[in-house]
């Protein structure tokens, strides 16, 4: 009973995240006559309209930042204005800031999390498969990537960081679009790396063989990290860089990954000494090829259970920042956002914005004991 009001509450808060412009808008979502009609939702409605044609709204006819001012400070479940949760003291829907913040905060934890396991996967992973003599480089390779580095950071980085810097403020899709393009350059410099690579490699002495101490190197990564507290590191990250919700979520995941790291890397130093794995490599398969497509596969019940888990935390985490104001830019709504406006005059607002938080926090982490029930029997 308890798993299915779980998976239902976690559903429902999917729908409506996904359907906030269609459940809280100030925009009508149609306007029409007897003769045509507008699809206004999005695009607003012009003045024209207004006197001869009808207007169908949203359920909820405010957004997140929209102001009643005739309706200030309102208890949940008023008459007044359809504000089923009551307003602020600036007249703003508590209800509709619920939805908007919740979709946020989600957004931020996702994002968050999948860089976080990403990171944690790739570095966890090939640290504990291949070891320190797992990946052998030669002198050639090593100098055209060396190379390569310094015009990739300069060009990609450097001479671009405003442009980067600019398209964080203007929308999610053009910082996505700037930083494709500089991983397209920096792509670019270490292409040509590669292809000195292969005229180096020509000449006798540039061609000899290394191992590079990948273990090593990410032991050390992983040190480093959690040598700082994370809390601090963010707060000095996020009062560096301006404020964005994808380079907030980027932060989170930088400071985040090395707890992944340490599970994925532990599990692939015991998946490496099996039977299967022995037996592919005595077939003559390549070490990346046995990794992608039969140790990691192995690995997929822990990577589920850990992203569960890490995405409460991460929202725990944004919440967290946005309530002492660091992370999100403003104007944007969040759960956090929403419980730093605390007062005692409207103590109701900050409580139903508390149960909805640790109701969805709760949610999630049962799920993720769910998924850990059924990948790791062992654990009941």
């Amino acid at each position: 009973m308890l798993k299915r009001i779980t998976l239902g509450y976690l559903v429902f808060l999917l729908v409506i995240f996904a359907l906030a412009e269609f459940i809280a808008n100030v925009n009508p979502i149609i306007v029409y006559n007897q003769e045509e009609w507008h699809f206004t939702l999005f695009s607003g409605m012009e003045e024209s309209m207004e006197a001869d044609f009808r207007l169908v709204f949203t359920p909820l006819p405010y957004s997140s930042q929209n102001q009643d001012y005739s309706n200030l400070n309102l208890k949940p479940f008023s008459s007044q204005g359809r504000h089923y949760l009551g307003t602020d003291h600036l007249g703003r829907d508590l209800l509709a800031n619920l939805i908007y913040g919740g979709r946020t905060s989600l957004l931020v934890g996702v994002i968050a999390i999948a860089i976080t396991t990403l990171a944690g996967v790739l570095l966890g992973g090939l640290a504990g498969f291949l070891g320190d003599n797992g990946v052998k480089l030669s002198v050639s390779f090593s100098l055209g990537m060396i190379v390569a580095v310094m015009p990739a950071y300069y060009y990609a980085v450097y001479l671009r960081q405003f442009t980067i810097k600019e398209s964080f403020l203007t929308s999610t899709w053009e910082a996505v679009y700037q930083i494709t393009i500089s991983l397209l350059v920096a792509l670019m410099f270490f292409v040509i790396g590669y292809l000195a690579h292969l005229v180096l490699r020509k000449v006798k002495y540039f061609n000899h063989k290394f191992f590079f101490p990948l273990d090593l190197l990410v032991l050390k990564l992983i040190e480093i990290f959690t040598s700082i507290p994370g809390l601090f590191l963010i707060l000095a990250l996020v009062s560096v860089f301006r404020p964005s919700l994808v380079l907030f979520a980027f932060i989170i995941a930088i400071t985040s990954w090395t707890g992944l790291a340490r599970l994925i890397r532990a599990e692939m130093i015991k998946i490496r000494g099996q039977s299967f794995i022995e037996a592919a490599q005595a077939l003559g398969l390549k070490p990346l090829v046995i990794f992608w497509r039969h140790a990691l596969p192995n690995t997929f019940g822990l990577i589920v259970v850990y992203f569960t888990f890490g995405l409460s935390a991460t929202i725990v985490i944004e919440s967290t920042l946005s309530f002492i104001g660091a992370g999100i830019p403003p104007g944007v709504t969040s759960w956090g956002k929403l419980l730093a406006g605390f007062s005692f005059s409207n103590w109701w607002q900050t409580l139903i914005i508390a149960i909805v938080v640790i109701a969805t926090i709760l949610a999630i982490h049962y799920l993720g004991r769910i998924l850990e029930s059924r990948y790791n029997p062992q654990s009941n």
